[in-house]
């Protein structure tokens, strides 16, 4: 069978549950106009995540990852570098905490609110829900497809619904 069973698509979420994993790419552009990339301690050392009570959260140290996340991430690192080269290669998953002492979840990606990551000179601020990890919306009048966190088509205004395969 070709693809991804629900069983293996499930046990793969069920690995990214407890964690928030970010991936970061940190540059500047020098007078020969290449970029310099952050070399991976400078990043993981400068990179916060801030939970909605506005709580830093640091990345957790790599033995502190399970075993399956830290392999699902090595997996990704060389397709990044092989199909986006030097930014690929200079990209690192950052894996930080999911849930604060008491066990709730310091950023829920599929909840409302906002998540915040400050690297070396910028925080970068993310809508919740994540767009990305919603099913598409489609206009029932159009047939077009937006992102799951559109609630309108931007175009028309008509009100969208979840699209259906």
């Amino acid at each position: 069978q070709k693809g991804a069973t629900p069983e293996m698509l499930s046990g793969l979420g069920q690995t990214f549950n407890d964690y928030n994993v970010v991936a970061v790419v940190q540059a500047t552009v020098a007078d020969d106009l290449e970029y310099r990339f952050t070399p991976e301690a400078d990043v993981r050392e400068s990179t916060v995540l801030i939970d909605p009570q506005g709580r830093t959260h640091t990345v957790l140290p790599e033995d502190k990852i399970p075993t399956r996340l830290a392999s699902t991430l090595a997996f990704l690192k060389p397709i990044l570098a092989n199909g986006i080269g030097p930014m690929g290669r200079s990209m690192y998953f950052l894996v930080f905490p999911g849930n604060d002492a008491q066990g709730n979840r310091l950023i829920d990606p599929l909840g409302d609110g906002q998540a915040r990551i400050r690297t070396t000179n910028k925080v970068h601020d993310f809508r919740l829900p994540l767009g990305s990890l919603l099913p598409d919306k489609r206009d029932a009048a159009t047939g077009e497809s937006f992102p799951g966190d559109f609630m309108y088509n931007p175009y028309t205004g008509r009100p969208l619904d979840v699209s259906r395969p």
